[in-house]
């Protein structure tokens, strides 16, 4: 199953998209937010759609590639890839956004063993 949210950039409002990607896209922004404390692209439709194809184009149950991911969202947003705090909940924020929107990708049993944590890295 592919996401792409692509049809979601050029200036749209989160009020102007169908029911269904708006809903992608407050599941992620709910979930960074709420995880990493992270608003520097609160409301980018065109950010938040783009992170949403990226993560649901990785394998984002590995922690490496989660972590990578992670890295590379804080940094964009103004946030330490150095603090291990921030980094373990922006792991998981992709990870719980990932598989609410396109958990299907997941391979057998991804999901049971949950976000990666401390000993992943």
């Amino acid at each position: 199953l592919a996401v792409s949210l692509g049809a979601c950039s050029s200036g749209a409002s989160e009020e102007s998209l169908p029911p269904v990607k708006a809903e992608l896209i407050q599941v992620w922004e709910i979930n960074w937010f709420s995880n990493t404390g992270l608003r520097a692209n609160f409301g980018d439709i065109d950010v938040i759609s783009a992170r949403i194809d990226e993560a649901c184009s990785v394998d984002v149950w590995v922690p490496e590639v989660n972590f990578e991911l992670a890295a590379d969202f804080v940094v964009a947003d103004g946030g330490d890839a150095n603090d291990l705090e921030l980094m373990l909940n922006a792991a998981r924020a992709i990870w719980l956004s990932a598989s609410h929107i396109c958990g299907s990708r997941f391979p057998a049993g991804a999901i049971e063993l949950g976000p990666p944590g401390i000993f992943h890295l």
